[in-house]
């Protein structure tokens, strides 16, 4: 199963480290929202940690990698 696979679990652990070193307070998260939407952006980011670009690329380089197969 693919949560039992050890670079799987380093992520997830990865990402939760991130998420409770990185909070932000919730007032915080809910301007940011609310301007967001006010602005009728798709994609609203809370946090500038490089952790999470990474991850972001990464998932739309396999996004783009799938394309080629095709």
């Amino acid at each position: 199963m693919f949560s039992d696979h050890p670079e799987f679990k380093l992520k997830v652990s990865r990402i939760a480290e991130v998420i409770n070193a990185s909070g932000i307070p919730a007032e915080k998260a809910g301007d940011i929202v609310f301007e967001a939407i006010k602005d009728n952006t798709f994609y609203i980011l809370t946090d500038t940690d490089p952790f999470w670009k990474n991850m972001i690329k990464e998932r739309m380089n396999g996004i783009f990698q799938a394309f080629k197969k095709i």
